[in-house]
């Protein structure tokens, strides 16, 4: 991903290496986050977490959290959200300024 934009650093989290690594891949995975960040600003970036359902950036004093919800049609969707929810929790008590969620 870092070759579609010269300008940019990417920070990625895909799904396909667990299911891969499970045996035969049926239809298509689901998961898995991208973030691109302007290149000048490689200096005060860091990747704070990834997994395949969220990836948090931090840039300078501004923390990006990008998060793949689970679908309703996900077997235990309820459990996911729940455990996507507390981790985000976590993570929003550390000590940082800005926050931007999408």
């Amino acid at each position: 991903m870092n070759n579609l934009y010269d300008g940019a650093i990417c920070f990625a989290s895909s799904a396909m290496e667990d299911l891969v690594s499970r045996g035969y891949l049926r239809g298509r995975p689901f998961g898995g986050v991208a973030m691109f960040v302007n290149s000048r600003l490689a200096d005060v970036t860091r990747l704070v977490t990834a997994s395949t359902r969220y990836i948090i950036v931090q840039v300078g004093q501004v923390v990006l959290i990008n998060v793949y919800l689970p679908r309703t049609t996900t077997p235990c969707r309820n459990e996911e959200f729940i455990g996507l929810a507390n981790i985000l929790y976590d993570i929003s008590n550390l000590q940082y300024t800005h926050y931007f969620w999408w």
